[in-house]
């Protein structure tokens, strides 16, 4: 995965956390970067593990309010994105049940680069 980040972006050092996250309805509470002043994140990867239902579509935007979504995505198994934490807010939409999916679950790893701290 670090294979991924430009090498005009990479770093002597740093640091990387890696989350595992199953959910289900709600993925994501809002609009939100994953890093702070304290804690910066140069970037974030989600890579989708598995996936049942319908909807958790990635957004990504330049605002903090999602009203310039810059890219939105309806990630499936296998898939993953990136962004540079810094520049954008991102959002997950939630998790819709059908009839053939009636408990809809995401699994997903999520991947924060982080400069040594």
């Amino acid at each position: 995965a670090l294979d991924l980040i430009p090498e005009e972006d990479r770093r002597e050092e740093g640091k990387y956390d890696i989350h595992a996250f199953r959910t289900s309805g709600t993925v994501v509470q809002g609009w939100h970067k994953d890093g702070d002043e304290e804690t910066p994140v140069d970037w974030v990867l989600s890579y989708i593990v598995s996936k049942s239902g319908f909807g958790a579509a990635t957004q990504i935007s330049r605002n903090a309010d999602g009203r310039e979504i810059v890219h939105e995505e309806e990630l499936g198994e296998g898939q993953l994105i990136m962004h540079k934490d810094n520049e954008f807010y991102h959002n997950v939409t939630s998790l819709t049940d059908t009839p053939t999916y009636p408990r809809p679950q995401r699994d997903a790893l999520i991947m924060a680069i982080r400069p040594k701290l």
